[in-house]
């Protein structure tokens, strides 16, 4: 569309994608600050009041896929 300039393009595009950066640190329930957790293979962000008891910390959750990848891996089965 000629009436919408690349600038106005390359900011917009900017501002959706650094919304999406800071999104991850904001609970999905209440807007509070929250942190992203893996619960029963959902990915989301919760804050503490919103995060279920069998939730786990996104950051721990990797470690474990880590942890059973290389174990799969010394094993041969990959």
């Amino acid at each position: 569309n000629p009436a919408i300039d690349t600038e106005h393009v390359t900011l917009i595009r900017k501002w959706a994608k650094q919304t999406e950066v800071e999104s991850v640190n904001v609970c999905e329930q209440c807007g509070d600050s929250g942190i992203l957790v893996v619960d029963g293979g959902r990915w989301h962000t919760a804050c503490e009041n919103h995060r279920s008891p069998d939730a786990m910390f996104a950051s721990d959750f990797m470690e474990k896929q880590k942890e059973a990848r290389e174990k799969r891996e010394q094993h041969g089965n990959v």
